[in-house]
């Protein structure tokens, strides 16, 4: 160790400049490159995950999931640099702390400044680096990503229309269709179209074909024998028809557009030639706001050492945790602030340069003040008198080893289940954490866009919290076995475990009831907590937004049965629709009645519509007949209601089967609520197949030193389980591949594969 060289060195003979420097930069660069891939890998499978989601929710074509998720890599890589470099020089203070070397260092005439001079140092180079990718790599990444994004959308809408889904280019024109045959022939179209004039068509029949012309941007339904029907505010009329062929002139989203056409597409280079000749559409004010904001974001990098070093060194050892939380809460509000400088800068609430300049100022400050602070021994600093306290409170609270719960007869077992349990519950704790922390950044320039105060960030993380523990489960429980695991092997209490004639089946039965125990939190979280959480984000969020970004509310079409229903507004408890049309058809698919009220009311276990409009249509006639009120007996609830209009991203299993039985709106294929009523049994056994996965690493001898090839298989196979899990349950609600396969095809063969290895783990 360099601190048993200085201390044993004369105070003259100790400062080997150079030699000092290298430690201390390869003491944090060597943990700095594997976090930095790691954090890298973590947030490209997290938005990986929630991508291809996203992608089957919009009826985009997955096939460009593995292009548009590359584009993202820059902006990963720029906000992995920070992250992976707070957590390398917390690990680097760990170990000059453990060692006793910054005291050997403190004693042998160095100052802090002296100590943090090389980190500083190593912060301007991956400052440099994350410019590069924010600078230069980021822009191109981002228009690649909103153009082959755009273009899945087209490839999407413009392939073939899933039976039950309702396809909704505009306000103006919405087609859906109840099933498919062999030959690709529709069963039941429906279109609905309202022309320039406000004169509204509906078209069904038996049997159709729908198209779409791409180079022309034209969609088209060929019906077969159906119905016309005609209404407007003075005429209206209905007709028979043999055939009909419909064609529609679309303008869908472009799949490509110029980059440059945002300035947030643009390079540095480009962007300060931009500000020297004034060549371009954009503003000045625009140009000068993305150049100062990149550069703010890169300068965060180095200020991190004044910072770490001496809050990481203020609270020793076991109540270090602290100071880890309060140097990630430093990146996450460093920056949140450069999102508010900029926009305060886009309201023209002072020059750019200067509202960014005074904001990193006031981060440098607030970081020089600190380490000036712990510029003599950090651990008697006035940090550490701050913090101590609540150090000491944390340590208080940890259990010791008399703390291991007992059960009669069973004190191996409880040993057992105590540490696979603690280590998973400690990284389920780091894991959300990191996402919810992540989620903020990503969300803070939203934040301010909106006016949230600290209030409405708390509020906003609280709703998001189930879905990032569900999240978490999977890889908390993989992280958590092979932490327990890998520390029994090297204390050698498997070894001792297995001298008493325990076999590895018996091992893996005494691990079970954590993984089982985390099986039954997902499964609640899925079922219940989650999907409940999702709504209230969804309501609430499109409830804040700004009214610019609100625009006309547009209405949402849904099917009920063979009823087709288009609804106007819904009230935030969903127990009231405003602008309510349900068109309802008969056994040859043509429609037969439009019942249209103002409003509609959940009373006690019904509906009541108010305004009522009722129109009967024959092959040459229409009745109209007028009603205050009428019941609607519709098996429609208003949860139903809130969790659709609010397009909340989870539903639960029983949402799902509701949906499939067209007792809940429907807007969506019938694949998409098969594969989840599929996954609520299948998407529970993750933390059984991790712990399967994890379980090797327990039978690895220590003194081999051959534990890394279990580890690879571990972390490797744990991460290919994630993957290939999300992938094709995408597949499968985009019609792929079954339901049943794409739900149970990666646990079943990743913990056949799990077993397979277990058998053959002592050899």
């Amino acid at each position: 160790m360099i601190g048993d060289r200085i201390a044993r060195q004369p105070a003259r003979a100790l400062p080997r400049v150079g030699q000092l420097d290298l430690y201390l930069v390869r003491g944090v660069m060597t943990p700095f490159l594997p976090l930095f891939m790691a954090t890298t890998f973590v947030l490209i499978l997290e938005r990986a995950l929630r991508l291809i989601a996203e992608l089957a929710a919009n009826g985009a074509d997955v096939r460009y999931f593995i292009p548009i998720l590359a584009q993202l890599f820059p902006y990963y890589f720029e906000l992995s640099v920070p992250l992976a470099y707070t957590v390398a020089l917390i690990l680097l203070v760990g170990r000059l702390d453990e060692h006793l070397e910054l005291e050997a260092m403190f004693a042998s005439g160095l100052s802090l400044a002296r100590i943090a001079a090389p980190l500083i140092a190593v912060g301007i180079m991956l400052a440099a680096l994350a410019l590069l990718f924010g600078g230069w790599l980021e822009p191109h990444g981002r228009h690649g990503f909103r153009s082959l994004k755009a273009e899945a959308v087209n490839a999407g809408i413009l392939g073939d229309l899933p039976p039950l889904a309702l396809f909704q280019p505009n306000s103006d024109l919405a087609v859906t269709y109840d099933s498919r045959g062999a030959d690709g022939t529709m069963q039941g179209p429906f279109l609905w179209q309202r022309l320039p004039g406000g004169e509204e068509l509906v078209i069904t029949g038996g049997s159709g074909r729908v198209g779409f012309d791409t180079k022309r941007r034209v969609f088209g339904v060929d019906f077969g024998a159906g119905r016309y029907v005609s209404q407007d505010r003075t005429d209206s009329y209905s007709l028979d028809f043999r055939s009909m062929a419909f064609r529609q002139s679309l303008r869908l989203r472009e799949s490509s557009w110029e980059r440059g056409s945002d300035p947030k597409e643009l390079t540095l280079s480009e962007l300060a030639a931009e500000a020297r000749n004034d060549a371009s559409g954009h503003s000045r004010q625009q140009v000068e706001i993305e150049i100062y904001g990149r550069i703010a974001r890169a300068l965060i990098v180095p200020l991190l050492p004044l910072l770490v070093l001496p809050l990481a060194f203020s609270t020793k050892k076991g109540g270090r945790v602290l100071g880890v939380f309060l140097c990630g809460a430093f990146v996450a509000l460093s920056r949140h602030l450069v999102g508010l400088a900029k926009n305060f800068a886009e309201m023209g609430a002072g020059p750019p340069a200067l509202l960014f300049a005074s904001t990193i100022g006031g981060v440098a400050l607030l970081a020089i003040t600190l380490f000036i602070s712990a510029r003599k021994l950090p651990s008697h600093s006035p940090i550490h008198s701050l913090l101590n306290p609540i150090s000491k409170a944390f340590a208080r609270r940890q259990p010791g080893t008399r703390a291991v719960p007992g059960l009669r007869g069973r004190a191996l077992t409880s040993y057992v289940v105590w540490e696979v349990g603690k280590w998973s519950l400690l990284a389920l704790a780091t894991i959300a954490m990191l996402l919810q922390m992540i989620d903020m950044i990503e969300q803070g320039d939203v934040f301010v866009k909106r006016g949230m105060g600290p209030g409405d960030v708390a509020r906003y993380a609280a709703l998001r919290l189930p879905a990032i523990i569900q999240q978490s489960m999977p890889m908390a429980a993989l992280a958590g076995a092979m932490a327990a695991f890998a520390l029994l092997a090297s204390r050698h209490e498997i070894t001792v475990i297995r001298a008493s004639g325990l076999s590895q089946w018996r091992v893996l039965a005494m691990a079970a009831p954590v993984a089982l125990a985390l099986l039954a939190v997902t499964f609640a979280l899925a079922e219940s907590v989650t999907p409940a959480s999702q709504v209230r984000l969804a309501a609430w969020w499109q409830a804040t937004a700004p009214a610019a970004d609100k625009g006309a509310e547009r209405a949402r079409w849904f099917r009920l049965g063979r009823d087709v229903v288009r609804v106007g507004q819904a009230s935030a408890d969903g127990t009231r629709l405003a602008g309510v049309q349900i068109f309802s058809r008969d056994e040859d698919g043509r429609i037969a009645r439009r019942v249209a009220a103002a409003e509609a009311v959940y009373g006690p276990g019904a509906w009541t519509m108010s305004g009522v409009e009722v129109s009967v249509f024959s092959s040459d006639s229409i009745q109209h007949s007028r009603q205050d009120s009428r019941a609607w007996n519709a098996s429609l609830l208003p949860e139903d209601v809130v969790a659709f209009f609010t397009a909340a991203p989870a539903i639960s299993a029983e949402s799902a089967r509701r949906s499939l039985a067209q007792a809940a709106p429907v807007d969506r294929p019938e694949t998409v609520f098969a594969t989840r009523v599929q996954r609520s049994a299948a998407e529970p056994l993750a933390p059984l197949v991790m712990l399967l996965l994890a379980l090797p690493l327990a039978f690895v001898p220590p003194r081999t030193g051959r534990s890394w090839p279990a580890l690879v298989y571990a972390g490797v196979g744990g991460l290919v389980f994630l993957v290939a899990d999300g992938v094709l349950t995408v597949a499968a609600q985009v019609g792929y591949v079954p339901s049943v396969l794409g739900a149970w095809a990666a646990p079943v063969l990743v913990g056949l594969i799990g077993l397979n290895v277990l058998l053959f783990s002592e050899r």
